[in-house]
């Protein structure tokens, strides 16, 4: 299930929402403290979410939202803690439907939690990953560029009065006959910036590991800064990562690594979903995958 960010999200909700929808809301933020609820793009569905928090938690909503409706309204559910197995796709998946709101409110309350790290790193690993595998593919590309300026025309024997083979070929054939002399500057630069380019690619390659540490930063519920941690994260395999408990921490901005801090000051100057070689990347407006941890 998809999570919207909290910061993307449009304004708080101005009640132009179905009746039953705004009380089970009512009754849900009353009975959960610190909860809140935001419009989505569609009327009668509300996010939940807390403040500090840089995902939503869930949503609830009003209507008939059955694949096959019967045109009765119920109280929807949708979290990442519902796992539906009437279907196989889809925000269906993660809804739970009730016809009584103190059902759903139940319902709520225990599906629609915190978000646990590796939820969060769900969310946004993938694009961690891309994000990385980007740089390589740019010194690739380039380097692409240079290499097909070079063979272009290689060993090209041209009309039959007029031979034109390429300067590549009179270099090789220059090459074989002295003592390595360049006739072409300008095919000698173009060498040197092919084997330039693909010691870069290699070193791009060597670096693009694709292991990071996870950061999220959060407002505790007392106003405290804190920063949640997960280490020797593989983001090559973002489908089926597997969670070792003793790679979590938390930390508050007192103890929290001087290497980390630093890195986390460099990536929070970039936008959102930007990335730095050798530093990191921004998945979000708190969420962090540092380098070199």
């Amino acid at each position: 299930m998809k999570l919207e960010q909290v910061s993307t999200m449009d304004a708080p909700s101005d009640g132009q929402q179905p009746i039953g929808l705004m009380d089970f809301a009512h009754e849900l933020t009353q009975k959960m403290k610190g909860y809140k609820v935001s419009v989505t793009k569609r009327y009668n569905t509300l996010y939940v979410y807390r403040g500090g928090d840089n995902y939503i938690m869930g949503m609830i909503g009003y209507g008939d939202f059955q694949t096959t409706g019967d045109g009765n309204d119920r109280f929807a559910v949708w979290s990442p803690n519902i796992r539906n197995m009437k279907y196989n796709s889809g925000l269906h998946q993660n809804m739970c439907l009730a016809l009584n709101m103190d059902k759903a409110v139940k319902n709520a309350m225990k599906c629609i939690r915190p978000l646990t790290v590796e939820q969060t790193m769900k969310l946004s690993l993938r694009n961690c990953a891309r994000a990385a595998q980007d740089v390589v593919s740019q010194i690739r590309d380039n380097t692409g560029e240079v290499r097909r300026e070079l063979v272009n025309n290689f060993f090209d024997t041209g009309t039959y009065s007029a031979p034109k083979p390429n300067a590549l070929q009179r270099e090789l054939r220059h090459l074989v006959e002295s003592g390595y002399e360049f006739l072409d500057k300008d095919l000698g630069g173009k060498m040197h910036k092919m084997f330039d380019g693909l010691k870069e690619l290699a070193t791009a390659r060597e670096a693009a590991d694709n292991t990071f540490t996870f950061v999220e930063a959060f407002v505790s519920p007392t106003g405290r800064q804190m920063f949640r941690v997960h280490t020797d994260v593989d983001a090559t395999h973002h489908y089926s990562f597997i969670m070792l408990p003793d790679n979590t921490s938390v930390y508050d901005q007192h103890n929290l690594p001087d290497e980390l801090a630093g890195k986390l000051s460099v990536l929070s100057m970039l936008g959102s979903e930007g990335y730095v070689e050798g530093v990191g990347y921004r998945a979000a407006d708190n969420i962090f995958y540092v380098r070199g941890e």
